[in-house]
């Protein structure tokens, strides 16, 4: 079978509005050569076509799996979810098409589109509108008043937050501390002003069996979060950048055993995301030191709502809440939440339960 005959030939078909023939095609090719993405991006958009979205969803996801590289592939998966009122997931989806083509028409007049008929949405918002309007006490600061919260901390998560305090005061992280710099390690040993000797302290108390990290950066969280982890615990850290190539990195080869593993995964990216989907549902803690640029963490946050955790109530740990892009994201969250500063590190950390 002459499989690129049969697809150009199925693309004319498209092209052309018989849609139903082209989608034959589409699978016929694919049948045959599963592993085509142009064919698998053009049998999703025919299905969306048809009237079947979340099927054309799962079936251009496969595309870009596949395919990482194509914009247009992100694009269109932006549009379906346009389409049917996900708005979050478009952003994003067309957020990656442009990180591959600055210039991509579909994608920014998508962009735009949202912007007017979701113009409140987070990622729209300028930084400093931090929802005022509802606090009965407010002024110009990095911080708003806790009884204001919506979403005000229940009575498991300041138990937590005060069992992490008592034991976050009596941990040593000297062994990790002698891996980096000595300004590096004089963070590492600080306490209260760094979140590291409180993360540890919320593994001994927690004792998750999954952790994901969403940031590996130089390593410290990661070994923090890995001195107190159970026996038959795991660690999955993410980030853009392999750990041997971020400067001044703590980590080293024997760190990545049974317990520890770093991915090398855009978390940003709604297909990679939906992608690890199932296994981030096990996790139990879940810590957040991403991009703080404004936009990553209102995706991250869409996702978890998303997503089925299998645990009732997961601890999601927030790094730098008290960062202007950061405290409207905080306000919005809708679950029991504690802003932990003065305990944890100093440019903010946000302990919620994901119930």
């Amino acid at each position: 079978m002459d499989t690129i005959a049969i697809f150009q030939q199925a693309a004319a078909m498209h092209q052309a509005g018989q849609i139903d023939k082209a989608v034959e095609h589409y699978r016929q090719i694919l049948a045959a050569t599963p592993d085509f993405p142009e064919a698998l991006h053009l049998l999703g958009v025919g299905l969306y076509q048809q009237g079947k979205a979340q099927e054309a969803l799962r079936t251009i996801g496969e595309a870009i799996l596949r395919a990482p590289d194509q914009p247009d592939f992100y694009s269109n998966f932006g549009e379906i979810c346009k389409e049917i009122n996900e708005p979050i997931l478009a952003f994003f989806a067309y957020r990656q098409a442009l990180l591959l083509d600055q210039f991509h028409t579909q994608a920014q007049e998508g962009i735009e589109q949202l912007r007017r008929e979701y113009p409140d949405l987070h990622v729209f918002r300028p930084h400093h509108q931090l929802g005022q309007d509802i606090a009965r006490h407010s002024f110009p600061t990095l911080a708003l008043s806790q009884d204001d919260e919506q979403h005000p901390p229940d009575a498991e998560l300041i138990h937590l937050a005060l069992q992490g305090a008592k034991q976050a005061h009596k941990i040593d992280l000297a062994a990790i501390a002698g891996r980096y710099d000595r300004e590096t390690a004089s963070y590492i040993q600080l306490w209260p002003g760094e979140h590291y000797k409180l993360l540890a302290a919320l593994v001994r108390i927690r004792t998750p069996q999954l952790i994901v990290e969403i940031g590996t950066a130089s390593g410290a969280s990661a070994l923090a979060l890995k001195k107190f982890l159970p026996k038959h615990g795991r660690i999955i850290t993410y980030d853009i950048v392999p750990w041997q190539e971020y400067p001044g990195c703590g980590l080293q080869e024997d760190d990545f055993d049974h317990q520890l593993e770093q991915r090398i995964l855009d978390l940003s990216n709604p297909i990679v995301a939906l992608n690890q989907q199932s296994e981030l549902a096990q996790a139990d803690m879940v810590f957040v030191d991403a991009a703080k640029d404004g936009q990553m963490e209102y995706f991250f946050c869409d996702f978890f709502e998303r997503t089925a955790f299998v645990s009732p109530s997961p601890l999601i740990v927030f790094d730098d809440i008290r960062m202007p892009e950061m405290l409207a994201l905080w306000r919005a969250i809708k679950h029991p939440k504690l802003d932990f500063t003065s305990f944890g590190h100093w440019s903010g950390t946000g302990l919620v339960l994901w119930k």
